[in-house]
């Protein structure tokens, strides 16, 4: 029986590609580059086993893209992070929604001073007015 080998922890990248990944089209995952004529595939977009997979399987060179961090760990989309950053990435997905509930429960007092002021509480035009109206025909 055959023992799995991850492979991102023996991966080198011998020439690096001149093409910068901005002028390749394509999505966050895989873009094409006109100098090879190869699919690009961002390793840090991928789970460690989606990596592993395209890696291992496939009997021609691949084209990757890969950051590694400081320890020489490969990046994947589930690779542990500092606390830091996941807190920024959990607070990024959620902002919409932050700003939502924050509306809700700063302003929602907002509306209960008007109404009342709408329905006769105390209205500053009614106390102060002594004013009188003519209308002509």
């Amino acid at each position: 029986m055959a023992i799995p080998l991850n492979v991102l922890e023996t991966i080198t990248i011998a020439t690096p590609c001149t093409v910068p990944w901005n002028e390749m089209a394509g999505d966050d995952r895989t873009r094409f580059c006109t100098k090879c004529s190869k699919n690009v595939h961002d390793i840090s977009e991928m789970s460690t086993t989606e990596a592993n997979r395209l890696l291992s399987v496939t009997n021609e060179s691949v084209c990757v893209r890969l950051y590694r961090r400081t320890d020489g760990r490969v990046v994947t989309s589930d690779c542990p992070t500092t606390l830091r950053e996941r807190t920024w990435k959990w607070l990024g997905k959620r902002s919409t929604w932050a700003a939502t509930l924050f509306g809700m429960v700063f302003f929602s007092g907002c509306g209960s001073e008007t109404q009342k002021k709408l329905q006769g509480g105390t209205c500053p035009i009614r106390e102060n007015s002594t004013q009188n109206v003519t209308i002509e025909q």
